[in-house]
């Protein structure tokens, strides 16, 4: 799921393991790139999300623990993508083509 903060600015949200968690996060990632961390009451992300209070409340205790979980969803996406980076990274692979161009010519 991707979120447009702005003209230039976007997130791509993480998976997560229930859907309404999935469409809070993406209610409360919006609300708060327009409106600011304290212009984005409980109340109103439950609003733009579509789901009830008690639902919010079920996934998040607070905006304070679902601010919390959005950074470590990201954080874990950001990390699984940097390592995958790093492992798929071959400094050599040119120098390896280039010799076996030479030996095959």
């Amino acid at each position: 799921m991707i979120i447009k903060l702005d003209n230039s600015h976007s997130v791509r949200l993480p998976h997560w393991t229930n859907k309404n968690q999935e469409v809070i996060a993406r209610a409360a990632l919006e609300l708060i790139a327009e409106k600011g961390f304290h212009g984005a009451p409980m109340a109103m992300i439950t609003k733009r999300a579509n789901v009830g209070a008690g639902t919010i409340y079920r996934y998040f205790e607070n905006k304070d623990a679902l601010i919390i979980g959005l950074y470590k969803k990201l954080e874990d996406r950001l990390y699984m993508n940097i390592c995958e980076s790093a492992c798929s990274f071959d400094p050599f692979r040119h120098r390896r083509e280039l010799r076996f161009f030479v030996y095959m010519h």
